[in-house]
């Protein structure tokens, strides 16, 4: 019983630690942005970052990032967290997933299901990014 409650314990300091990462649109993003006092700040950074930072680069260069640290810096780790818990998905889904698969099917459909599932996470998590690049734009319209 022990075990059990230490188990639970685990994993609901773990579930506290994700809802506290600002990068997802969770409690520590609320948090973040109450600090910081930006409303709305995930929806217009990534706006920015998909529509007008590469345009403002072309015109003016990198010195129109100097006033847009904050938006460079949240935007790109966003990405790239978006990205890498792909990727952790992908290699755990790899493990376990067909495992699980190689006791109920022949080896070569096994790892073919758990490829089109590792695709699939990818292909989900690429079309994520790209909507939250592409289509915010009346929240990057707002006034600030």
């Amino acid at each position: 019983m022990a075990a059990a409650l230490w188990q639970f314990a685990l994993s609901s300091y773990l579930a506290v630690l994700l809802n506290l990462n600002p990068l997802m649109e969770y409690d520590g993003y609320f948090v973040l942005i109450d600090a910081i006092e930006r409303p709305n700040l995930r929806p217009r950074v990534m706006s920015w970052l998909g529509r007008e930072l590469v345009l403002s680069l072309k015109r003016q260069g990198l010195s129109t990032l100097g006033n847009r640290r904050l938006e460079l810096l949240y935007g790109s780790a966003s990405i790239l967290y978006v990205a890498s818990m792909a990727v952790v998905t992908v290699i755990l889904y790899r493990l376990l997933v067909q495992r699980w698969l190689d006791a109920l099917l022949p080896g070569i459909v096994s790892a073919g299901l758990a490829w089109a599932l590792a695709a699939l996470v990818i292909l989900l998590s690429a079309i994520g990014i790209a909507g939250d690049l592409r289509s915010v734009r009346r929240v990057s319209a707002a006034p600030q």
